[in-house]
């Protein structure tokens, strides 16, 4: 893969974390505040953590796929 794509998308992967490393201590914080009767909120919560535990690791392939050229 060329040198600028490779760079590209690893500054297109470090401007997606910065949101995603935000979003993920919003959802820490509301876990440990949220009352635990508040089940669909709870729920809500679960999922959005999973949502951007997915997104994570999405950009983590990206960036391993273009450093190894493929």
């Amino acid at each position: 893969m060329p040198a600028r794509t490779e760079d590209a998308i690893c500054n297109l992967a470090h401007d997606l974390r910065q949101p995603l490393s935000a979003i993920e201590a919003i959802a820490y914080y509301l876990e440990m505040t949220l009352p635990i009767e508040q089940l669909e909120a709870r729920k809500h919560l679960l999922r959005l953590q999973e949502l951007v535990e997915h997104s994570s690791t999405i950009i983590s392939h990206a960036v391993n796929a273009s450093h190894s050229g493929n």
